[in-house]
């Protein structure tokens, strides 16, 4: 399964805010900020790994011979900070597996039980790097099974299931991390980004409306929403959010392409035809854009904005970037040739396109060929036009 613009990844962006830990043994106590390996403070939401060695376990006796479990659990807290490699989150594993199979306290119990998943989903954000997505897996699925309330290993359990195919047990973890942390913005735009691929838009939108308001980084959430905006017919709200993309990102031209469709519905004409030749500009491999506004161009109903030969040029493009079975680009071909007044060309090329074309949209392409039968050219009528998926879609994050 090819893997869209969809959950964005990055080792530790999703890792978790300024985690005061404090260790508490029996009369001492040090408060500590936990940092990511790059020194930098975590994002706002509380990481749920275990603060402190809980007080309630008992002190022993100095110096054994053996570490205590609490001596263990204490040494394992305390590589936690420092911890950046595969083989110092092995270790803390190790630690906690020594100290629960000692006589300790329910209560050191608990404690242990998540600092080791803590340690596995940690290590799991390593090993998807490493080794992939499938290995990495197994580390997040041991860190829920040993503590189902680690919000953060859920998540990035979605992203593997997602990146593995398995969507509808990826659909199942994202809302179960938004169940356990309502505030995590990255949840509820990676859920839209699965419920736009599944075709779920208004589903989509909800969730891309979350991840706004909850302050979700970059235009992603912005390009998600107005792509699914612009399928469901809402064109004024999707240049919005077209707007926004592009103020981010001067120069995405899927964002200009898909900004000039919504102008164009709402027959903003000269403002589409800037959008498409500025897509064109930045991705001159970027086919629909050249369909786009060769389209605009042969069709438009408005005399001054239509183009003979340039149509023609733009759509022949358009065919030789998608190739001669491209339904969609032949139809858009032969309505250039009919506006310039090559009927002939137009009904050939149009029967290509019939003969190629789902039924879903092979009575539309009818009424061209009988347009162009009796020497007439189409116009655009304000009717939909089928609009193309989001051209580009990116990598989902953690």
């Amino acid at each position: 399964m090819i893997i869209s613009r969809l959950i964005r990844r990055s080792l530790f962006v999703t890792a978790s805010a300024a985690l005061v830990a404090t260790f508490a043994t029996a009369g001492t106590s040090t408060g500590q900020t936990l940092k990511d390996t790059a020194g930098t403070a975590r994002d706002t939401i509380p990481d749920n790994r275990p603060s402190a060695v809980p007080r309630t376990i008992p002190s022993v006796a100095p110096a054994p011979v053996q570490p205590t479990g609490r001596e263990l659990l204490l040494s394992a807290y305390g590589q936690t900070d420092s911890a950046s490699a595969k083989a110092d989150y092995d270790n803390i594993i190790a630690l906690c597996r020594r100290a629960l199979a000692d006589d300790v306290s329910p209560a050191a119990v608990t404690y242990g039980r998540k600092l080791m998943s803590w340690a596995y989903n940690r290590r799991g954000e390593l090993i998807v790097e490493a080794e992939g997505e499938h290995k990495a897996l197994a580390d997040f699925h041991r860190a829920v099974q040993i503590d189902p309330q680690r919000w953060r290993a859920v998540h990035n359990r979605a992203v593997s299931y997602f990146a593995l195919g398995r969507t509808d047990l990826a659909m199942s973890d994202f809302t179960r991390t938004i169940q356990l942390e309502p505030r995590f913005s990255t949840a509820y735009f990676n859920r839209g980004e699965l419920r736009f691929e599944q075709g779920d838009l208004r589903g989509a939108v909800s969730d891309y409306d979350s991840a706004i308001r909850l302050g979700v980084k970059g235009s992603s959430a912005y390009e998600g929403r107005g792509y699914a905006l612009l399928q469901l017919g809402r064109y004024a709200a999707a240049v919005a959010d077209l707007n926004m993309v592009i103020r981010f990102e001067p120069n995405d031209a899927a964002a200009h392409l898909s900004r000039g469709e919504a102008r164009a519905k709402l027959h903003r004409w000269e403002q589409a035809a800037r959008d498409f030749n500025r897509a064109i500009a930045l991705d001159g491999k970027l086919t629909r854009a050249y369909e786009r506004a060769a389209w605009l161009m042969a069709t438009c109903p408005e005399a001054r904005f239509r183009q003979t030969k340039l149509a023609v040029d733009t759509a022949r493009k358009a065919v030789e970037l998608a190739g001669e079975t491209n339904h969609g680009n032949l139809n858009v071909l032969a309505a250039a040739y009919a506006n310039n007044g090559e009927f002939e060309k137009a009904r050939l090329i149009q029967a290509k396109a019939i003969d190629t074309a789902p039924q879903a949209v092979t009575a539309d392409y009818r009424q061209s060929m009988r347009q162009y039968e009796r020497s007439r050219p189409v116009r655009e009528s304000g009717r939909a036009v089928q609009i193309g998926r989001k051209p580009t879609r990116r990598n989902r994050t953690r």
